[in-house]
């Protein structure tokens, strides 16, 4: 494992919503993936991302992103020796990065290391231009509002709402579960395309000694949506399966921030059949 960035991400909506379990092995490889039958679109400003060349080197390529990830576990190499206990983590379906020469250079690294879809689009942030979600009001009943279009200005994801304390137990929990996620998973096509077996890679995101991660669900607000419509990137990602999915359920919240480290890819195994 070697690490190749890391990432600050303030301000973080979380829009979870709950997948049929056909339709969410559907997008995975079950034999090494286990999805837990939801599907988590996360929009965040990433404010700082820094390269590491030795040591870590500042980009300055800041800008707001969405990623569409598939929750789950999965059981990950420990050593030559076997496989570990399953770990939570997330699998990456699609990633959009706000316009601009950066979000451009962040698009085609994300494609070229990653292997996923990935877009440019618009984002139209209550908290303003990217390097402001810091500071963003995160106290109760705070308004917070994300719409992001396609360049070529279709709407992908509204949402507007307000920011509340979680219910203690079970919603508190469920926004603890799906934030404290270290490990990313990846279904990749192999070089060639449609038709080529998949691959299921993973990435260990905690860091190593001296550069550690930080993923706390310390702070994070519940947002009691007045708008939410995210059915034009459900249709974009999932295809005819979004016709499976009920948005209504969705279940948002909001984490102040969190910190990352991106690793080379290990390789978990290659599908049989197509």
């Amino acid at each position: 494992m070697g690490l190749m960035t890391r990432e600050h991400h303030a301000r973080v909506l979380y829009i979870n919503v709950p997948l049929p379990l056909d339709l969410a092995r559907s997008l995975t490889l079950p034999e090494h993936i286990t999805p837990n039958g939801w599907l988590s679109i996360v929009i965040s400003d990433l404010d700082r991302l820094d390269y590491f060349v030795g040591c870590f080197v500042p980009t300055f390529m800041r800008g707001y992103m969405a990623k569409v990830n598939l929750l789950g576990r999965v059981s990950v190499p420990l050593s030559a020796q076997g496989i570990g206990a399953p770990v939570p983590g997330y699998q990456i379906l699609h990633l959009s990065f706000e316009s601009g020469l950066s979000g451009c250079l962040k698009k085609w690294g994300a494609v070229a290391t990653q292997r996923v879809p990935a877009i440019n689009a618009i984002f139209k942030m209550s908290d303003g231009p990217s390097g402001n979600a810091k500071g963003a009001d995160a106290s109760e009943g705070a308004r917070y509002g994300a719409r992001i279009e396609s360049t070529a200005g279709e709407p992908l994801v509204q949402v507007e709402g307000t920011l509340a304390p979680l219910d203690a137990g079970e919603e508190r929990q469920f926004a603890k579960d799906v934030v404290v996620r270290e490990h990313k998973f990846l279904v990749q096509r192999s070089s060639g395309g449609h038709g080529r077996p998949r691959r299921a890679v993973y990435s260990d995101e905690r860091g190593v000694a001296g550069c550690k991660a930080s993923f706390s669900a310390d702070g994070v607000m519940a947002l009691r949506t007045s708008l939410l419509d995210v059915a034009p990137l459900l249709r974009k990602v999932l295809g005819s399966g979004a016709d499976q999915v009920d948005a209504s359920r969705a279940v948002c919240f909001v984490q102040p921030e969190y910190i990352m480290y991106d690793s080379t890819n290990t390789l978990l195994g290659v599908e049989q059949t197509v």
